[in-house]
């Protein structure tokens, strides 16, 4: 009996579509594919990253300037670089260098931690999109 169903439903549903429906429907998922990659740019865009020394934030980095700056920490020096929108420490005084060895971060909510210095390094602002539905 569902299979009954499920034929007549589908030749109900094949009789009723016609090609303008079908045109219709590819230029609506054509027109909000374009509109979700927009959004996604104009997300990405929003970001920083921040440097957090002792729970008190003490740097604002601006992500679109190449650079390297030099944060005092708990026990020495971290030297972090900003390059290509990417956040990566270079050089820490921390005994084990977990936070050195740590990939460079680039999506919002992603951070590095060094336990001995006692500082974070995050990106704030939106959150990476992965999908957009409408």
């Amino acid at each position: 009996m569902y299979k009954m169903w499920w034929r007549s439903g589908f030749h109900l549903i094949k009789k009723n579509i016609k090609v303008g429906d079908i045109i219709l429907i590819a230029c609506l998922i054509g027109i909000g594919g374009m509109s979700g990659k927009k959004l996604k740019e104009k997300l990405k865009e929003g970001r920083w990253g921040v440097v957090v020394r002792g729970g008190k934030e003490v740097y604002k980095l601006d992500l679109k300037k190449d650079t390297i700056i030099t944060v005092k920490g708990k026990i020495g020096e971290m030297e972090v670089e900003i390059k290509d929108k990417k956040l990566k420490v270079l050089t820490s005084t921390c005994p084990l260098k977990l936070c050195v060895k740590q990939k460079q971060i680039e999506k919002g909510g992603e951070e590095i931690i060094c336990m001995p210095n006692q500082i974070m390094i995050k990106i704030k602002g939106e959150k990476e999109v992965d999908s957009i539905t409408w």
